[in-house]
């Protein structure tokens, strides 16, 4: 009796054992990636272009694949301070432009480059990039495809909030239920240290791959929504680089 309770005790033990190994393989297979993520995981991160560069992928003869990095410490109201302009210059001008423009802004020379607050992803050929332009006074919204239309998707976003909508807003609403216009879409070689983004990556093992690009460039005044600024006219041509 007391060899057969022994053998069952040490038969237990075994199972034990071999469960808690097993529990083991499989929690080293959900180990987080770096920041506590999973692989695959996707996230969202904005803030200042500070450099761009090939990366060992691609070639000369091929669409290449590009490491950009971009210092996450740099926030929105502050960019804007001197880089927001009306809508009728910024239709005039292209993302290189606004790229020189935003490297000399006080936000990205003001902050330091703190490596805990950058963020490297992977933009390759699959990657959607996109311009759009974004309510000085917008921080977090999706920006419009054109100038003028940043104060009603400004507008947008707080009737999503449950505010009022302004007077230009409810104007437009009929406006708002053609065909929109799609937001230009960038070659990665048009991205520049200076310009503001928004990138969307899923996080992975080596490097976080970029699923989305979106170049925001502030429209309206340094505290105010473009509608509030003059000269919101907008010219048909197309901007330049």
């Amino acid at each position: 009796m007391l060899q057969q309770m022994s053998r069952g005790a040490r038969g237990a033990a075994m199972v034990g054992a071999t469960l808690m190994a097993c529990g083991l393989v499989m929690a080293d297979d959900k180990q987080p990636t770096k920041g506590g993520r999973k692989a695959g995981d996707t996230d969202r991160a904005s803030g200042v272009i500070a450099r761009i560069e090939p990366s060992e992928r691609g070639s000369k003869d091929t669409k290449r694949s590009w490491k950009l990095t971009l210092n996450t410490d740099v926030v929105w109201r502050d960019f804007v301070r001197d880089q927001a302009t009306d809508p009728a210059r910024a239709a005039r001008t292209g993302p290189g432009k606004a790229a020189e423009k935003g490297k000399e802004s006080v936000a990205t020379e003001g902050h330091p480059k703190d490596d805990q607050l950058m963020v490297t992803v992977l933009v390759d050929p699959e990657t959607e990039i996109s311009m759009r332009y974004r309510s000085s006074t917008d921080a977090i919204g999706a920006g419009s495809p054109t100038p003028e239309g940043a104060s009603k998707a400004e507008a947008d976003n707080d009737n999503e909030g449950g505010r009022t909508a302004s007077a230009d807003s409810r104007r437009s609403d009929s406006e708002s239920k053609r065909q929109p216009p799609k937001a230009r879409s960038l070659e990665a070689g048009e991205l520049k240290p200076g310009l503001w983004v928004e990138v969307d990556f899923r996080h992975g093992d080596k490097l976080n791959r970029a699923r989305r690009v979106m170049v925001m460039r502030p429209v309206g005044g340094p505290d105010t929504s473009p509608d509030k600024e003059k000269g919101t006219s907008t010219p048909t041509s197309s901007p330049g680089r």
